[in-house]
């Protein structure tokens, strides 16, 4: 276990930041998809504490507001679809879109058409609704670990006649055939923008729509400076926030070059490295 006095990494300012944001999958669940009792101590402590505790995440709204609902968080801004949506929930229900970044409709349907001639299953998010162009594994995965269904089965025609693209399209591994997606990616048009996250899922946006950019919205709206916020996460696509944080923390299940870029790494996800990290940006 990473010692959570992190003594090999350099000093930081010992004031508390003004605003948290955390990675979600990786960094805020355990790998089984869970948040410990640790890591909701921790958020807690934060919150008491007057810092705002922000979950930035390629999750979307009701994905995220399930999660906020667990911690405490409820009404409390956030990041989703890795950036191409930042909002909060308000008492009603609704969402209230503080930024967003929108995939072209033209664009977005090139993606589908591309993928779906090749067979290749993707998912198609827009603000709280997602659809899937074939049955696969994922739909079914993607349904039981955010714990938001499918809205059902993407029809582009219907697509076409609401006029907007989606704020995120994802595209799963293909282990059998790695360079086929890749590939495709390779033939998108320009503003189509990939991000690497997980065990090689491609999520798809706009340009300006990644963590950095939705961080960096949220902090002008809360009129916050770099150095008063703090970013936790594990992948490549939380990079930017650790460039734009004045304090990062990697996590311990972060890939090497994942946690050179932070200023610190904490423990990994099976052992609250999310918690250890809050702890001490509060000591």
């Amino acid at each position: 276990m990473v010692d959570p006095s992190y003594s090999s990494r350099p000093a930081l300012s010992h004031l508390p930041p003004s605003l948290i944001a955390s990675d979600v999958d990786g960094t805020l669940l355990t790998p089984d998809h869970h948040i410990t009792q640790a890591t909701q101590d921790a958020i807690s402590q934060a919150r008491e504490a007057g810092v705002v505790v922000v979950l930035a995440s390629a999750r979307g709204p009701q994905a995220l507001g399930l999660l906020q609902a667990e911690l405490g968080l409820s009404g409390q801004p956030f990041v989703a679809f890795q950036g191409a949506l930042v909002g909060r929930h308000l008492a009603g229900g609704e969402t209230d879109i503080l930024a967003e970044h929108r995939l072209t409709l033209a664009s977005a349907l090139i993606v589908a058409e591309a993928f779906t001639d090749a067979s290749i299953p993707l998912l198609w998010f827009d603000a709280e609704r997602w659809y899937f162009n074939m049955a696969a594994e994922v739909v079914d995965f993607e349904a039981r670990v955010t714990g938001v269904p499918a809205t059902g089965l993407l029809d582009l025609g219907a697509a076409r006649a609401r006029g907007i693209g989606p704020h995120k399209i994802m595209v799963p591994p293909d282990p059998d055939h790695p360079g086929v997606i890749p590939g495709i990616i390779a033939t998108l048009p320009s503003d189509v923008v990939p991000h690497l996250t997980g065990e090689l899922y491609y999520e798809l946006t706009a340009p300006g729509a990644d963590k950095s950019h939705g961080l960096a919205a949220l902090a002008d709206s809360l009129g916050l400076e770099s150095a008063e916020i703090a970013a936790i996460g594990d992948g490549h696509n939380d990079t930017g926030m650790f460039a734009l944080a004045g304090r990062s923390y990697a996590m311990g299940n972060a890939a090497p070059e994942v946690q050179a870029a932070a200023q610190r790494v904490t423990a990994s996800n099976s052992e609250d490295g999310l918690a250890a990290a809050i702890r001490d940006l509060l000591s």
